[in-house]
């Protein structure tokens, strides 16, 4: 076996040690994940984001720590599970987007406040539909 070969070899039992530790603390964690700090409705996104500018300011993929989806619409990634929340934070209430507004005034919303501090229901009209994680009405973008 030459040096070549054998560099390979020990590259590729490094690359499938390292997959298996992360499939190992991934699996062990996952349910965990969300109980052990603080969940907020709304984070930053984590990973890599697509170069792309959506019609919304953007980008269209981007990576979300665990338990969260990124929406292109906001450029931020949303609790995937409302109940999930345990902490509320007031700058989530300034969610800043081309794509989103308040909920008017005279919009019918539920009387019940979620675990993220919002109706869980609002009539947003012809705008857009309501997203309870968040509080606002959010554009419907074509797919």
């Amino acid at each position: 076996m030459n040096m070549k070969m054998a560099n390979r070899i020990a590259a590729i039992a490094c690359l499938v040690m390292l997959s298996l530790a992360g499939q190992v603390s991934a699996s062990t964690s996952a349910s965990d994940s969300l109980e052990s700090k603080p969940v907020r409705s709304i984070e930053f996104p984590n990973g890599i984001c697509t170069m792309d500018i959506n019609r919304c300011g953007a980008a269209s993929i981007c990576g979300c720590p665990e338990g969260y989806e990124y929406d292109a619409r906001l450029g931020q990634c949303l609790v995937k599970d409302v109940y999930q929340v345990t902490e509320v934070e007031p700058y989530h209430q300034m969610v800043k987007s081309s794509c989103s507004i308040q909920v008017p005034d005279q919009a019918i919303c539920t009387r019940d406040i979620n675990p993220a501090g919002y109706p869980s229901a609002c009539g947003c009209g012809e705008f857009g539909e309501y997203d309870a994680r968040i509080g606002q009405c959010i554009l419907k973008l074509d797919q």
